[in-house]
């Protein structure tokens, strides 16, 4: 797993987690996964003792490739490590799914909702909202579960396909997602690209 990115993803998101049993949409098309191929600076990556940049490389079918160093204190170097992303879009809204192995032992997929403006050269991230998700799943509206302790939440959306797509096609979708002060996660270094 990609830990010092996803740690700045999650530091990003809080401790609690929404993890989808089957992905969001269809695969992000070829031509708008390679406008994210490039190098990226995380401002918020200095607070937690992260690398503050990522390659990003779109490779096919909706995966994209992302990139960084970390120090290895043991051997004095540098280790490259990276990590395999599906990007997905479902209407006006595109998705980042990172895999993750849930307590059964079934795939799933940790989540989030991103937009890249090109022009300014930014990427926002939109973290799914447990308390939101949780609701929605108690409610019956979307097939799941919930598991809360006195320290975490983590809800498991076991919708199938389909009915991911007729739920996440509804406005209501939009109120599950957050990024209160709407912070720009990455900005392209330019120069750095290709």
């Amino acid at each position: 797993m990609f830990l010092g990115a996803l740690l700045t993803i999650g530091s990003f998101c809080g401790c609690d987690h929404v993890f989808l049993d089957h992905p969001i949409g269809s695969p992000l098309r070829k031509e708008e996964g390679r406008k994210l191929d490039g190098t990226w600076y995380i401002p918020s990556a200095k607070q937690h003792a992260t690398s503050s940049t990522l390659q990003l490389k779109y490779v096919s079918d909706g995966r994209l490739v992302m990139a960084r160093l970390q120090w290895n204190e043991k051997q004095d170097r540098f280790e490259a490590i990276d990590s395999t992303l599906m990007l997905t879009r479902l209407g006006d809204h595109s998705y980042c799914l990172f895999d993750k192995i849930l307590d059964e032992g079934a795939q799933g997929h940790w989540f989030f909702r991103f937009h890249h403006d090109a022009r300014k050269g930014e990427l926002r991230l939109w973290s799914p909202s447990p308390e939101a998700f949780a609701s929605v799943v108690r409610s019956g509206r979307l097939s799941g579960t919930v598991k809360q302790d006195k320290r975490s939440m983590t809800v498991r959306i076991t919708a199938t396909p389909a009915e991911l797509q007729e739920f996440f096609s509804k406005p209501e979708a939009d109120e599950l997602f957050e990024n209160p002060q709407n912070e720009v996660f990455a900005r392209r270094l330019e120069g750095w690209n290709k």
